[in-house]
């Protein structure tokens, strides 16, 4: 349905609602070994049960020199932001047992503190215009499908890192 998150003229109009969502997202390839070295570490808590996708998210984003903390489920990521920890943002897997990412994602707006407002990152297989509204409902920044493409997650971290150095 979509191409590296360009809508298709069909649904051109359902997703001018998502426009800002998608914005955010870089279509640009990016070197991932030199975004380390250019920019300043980011500090990322990522909520994902399939152990082989955590593998690969962790090898993809401590190469670009980020830190990583796996919450294996909703419910531990919530435990974990409850617990004051400092992220700089949430990659959070929409569908996980116990608690999936969008009930999660209502409990940490509903937080006291800084967590509540985290940018979250959608991360799922589904890419419908559905479920993307339903990442925005819940209080979603920014919606990735998987498999997760580095290229288009560094555009959202490029844009934090900014932020966190203007700070």
């Amino acid at each position: 349905m979509f191409d590296d998150f360009s809508f298709a003229p069909e649904k051109e109009n359902a997703a001018a609602t998502m426009a800002p969502l998608c914005e955010r997202v870089s279509g640009e390839p990016v070197d991932v070994a030199s975004t380390a070295v250019e920019t300043h570490s980011l500090s990322i808590l990522l909520a994902e049960d399939n152990e082989i996708n955590q593998k690969v998210a962790i090898a993809l984003l401590q190469k670009a020199g980020h830190r990583v903390q796996i919450a294996n489920n909703g419910r531990e990521a919530v435990h974990i932001l409850n617990g004051n920890a400092a992220f700089d943002i949430v990659l959070m897997d929409m569908h996980m047992p116990e608690l999936d990412g969008l009930e999660a994602t209502r409990m940490i707006r509903k937080m006291d503190g800084l967590a509540a407002d985290l940018p979250i990152v959608a991360l799922t297989a589904a890419d419908t215009l559905s479920d993307i509204q339903a990442c925005l409902d819940a209080g979603m920044n920014y919606f990735l499908v998987k498999p997760l493409r580095m290229e288009h997650l560094c555009g959202i971290l490029a844009g934090l890192r900014v932020e966190k150095v203007a700070k």
